[in-house]
């Protein structure tokens, strides 16, 4: 029986680019950097203080996985979703650290949304709940 989620694969152009994206640009930490096999790299980033779900930056080596990556997430949706205590303070950091954020603030009854993207163009969101 499936009991936790453990980790979530993001296909990436170059670890190393979407590790200082998601650990500079976003404030998530580096939680595992493990070679293994031949030109293998198993890199996770976490959200601080949240060790037990990864999201692995994991290098698209195919045609089609490189082609995956930035579209993991269609028909405009986000591909996740993330909590936050203070949403206009994240996002005025994201934009002075470059981040490209979809739009404005959205108040709905459950809390605050904000969209943004990462550095291949897939859509997560920020909610702060009220």
């Amino acid at each position: 029986m499936i009991t936790k989620l453990k980790s979530v694969v993001l296909l990436v152009h170059d670890q190393e680019e979407a590790l200082n994206f998601f650990t500079q640009k976003l404030g998530f930490e580096l939680h595992t950097d493990a070679k293994f096999g031949e030109d293998n790299r198993w890199l996770t980033v976490s959200v601080p203080g949240q060790k037990n779900i990864e999201i692995a930056l994991e290098r698209a080596r195919t045609t089609q996985a490189k082609a995956t990556v930035g579209k993991q997430m269609t028909g405009g949706t986000s591909l996740l979703g993330f909590y936050t205590k203070n949403i206009k303070k994240d996002v005025e950091s994201f934009k002075r650290n470059g981040v490209e954020i979809v739009g404005d603030i959205v108040e709905m009854p459950v809390g605050k949304f904000m969209v943004f993207k990462d550095l291949y163009g897939n859509q997560f969101y920020l909610h702060e709940e009220n």
